[in-house]
């Protein structure tokens, strides 16, 4: 993996399994690094996932504050950067947990399933918007810059009816995604979509008898792997066996 200096990255989605696993694995390469959270909560779990590093590589980490849902809040984010940093070599967005309460028809009555159902769209969809419109602008037009949407399989179709929400708001995304691609297709940067098609676990956690499950810092070495890679903006999909080992 080649080393990230003078490289500055915002990755959204620290507080979670995925985000943290690609804020580590930048980290380690040597990139500064700004990881918004929404709250203190949110910045302990960051660091938990983070306590491996040395404090001179943890020296490279920013986080700030900031509701990724709500338009004021990424502006403002936005301003901090651009007046810290001025432009950006890449943006990773993770945004959005996990949902397991029912088919999508079926787990509420209308007023609660209607306002479940814009709550999830701000959080899955509007929010990778927002921070497309606002940091897209920031990125260095250059060949080396990325901006990598991370999504996962559920969004393609809906293989547990219990996570309905997931694979209707996700696959939303995806159509967005590749609207912002066309509209971006004659920059040099690329603009990607990550798809995970696996199960993924904090680093060190027990499988827990999940066959085809990865580690959070697999993804984020892969991550990696694909942003140093130049050539037209995609899809990237990634499984279990396409994952690096990592001890």
């Amino acid at each position: 993996m080649a080393p990230l200096p003078q490289t500055v990255a915002l990755v959204t989605g620290g507080s979670g399994i995925v985000g943290a696993g690609v804020i580590y694995a930048f980290l380690k390469a040597g990139a500064q690094v700004i990881a918004p959270v929404r709250n203190e909560k949110g910045k302990g779990s960051l660091l938990g996932d983070l306590r491996d590093l040395d404090k001179p590589t943890l020296a490279h980490l920013e986080i700030p504050t900031a509701d990724l849902s709500d338009p004021k809040s990424v502006a403002e984010l936005g301003e901090m950067v651009k007046a810290k940093h001025g432009s950006l070599d890449h943006v990773v967005t993770s945004v959005g947990g996990w949902w397991q309460k029912g088919p999508i028809l079926q787990f509420a009555n209308l007023e609660t399933s209607y306002d479940e159902m814009l709550t999830e769209y701000k959080a899955r969809v509007l929010s990778h918007y927002m921070l497309a419109k606002v940091f897209v602008p920031f990125l260095k037009v250059d060949a080396a810059s990325s901006f990598t949407f991370i999504t996962g399989s559920l969004g393609e179709a809906p293989v547990f009816p219990d996570a309905s929400m997931i694979t209707a708001q996700v696959g939303a995304l995806m159509i967005l995604i590749r609207t912002i691609q066309a509209e971006l297709a004659e920059q040099p940067y690329r603009v990607n979509e990550f798809c995970i098609g696996t199960l993924v676990k904090r680093h060190g956690e027990a499988d827990n008898n999940q066959s085809g499950s990865a580690t959070n810092r697999q993804i984020g070495l892969k991550v990696l792997e694909t942003i140093e890679s130049t050539g037209e903006s995609g899809k990237i999909k990634v499984g279990a066996d396409d994952l690096p080992n990592v001890e």
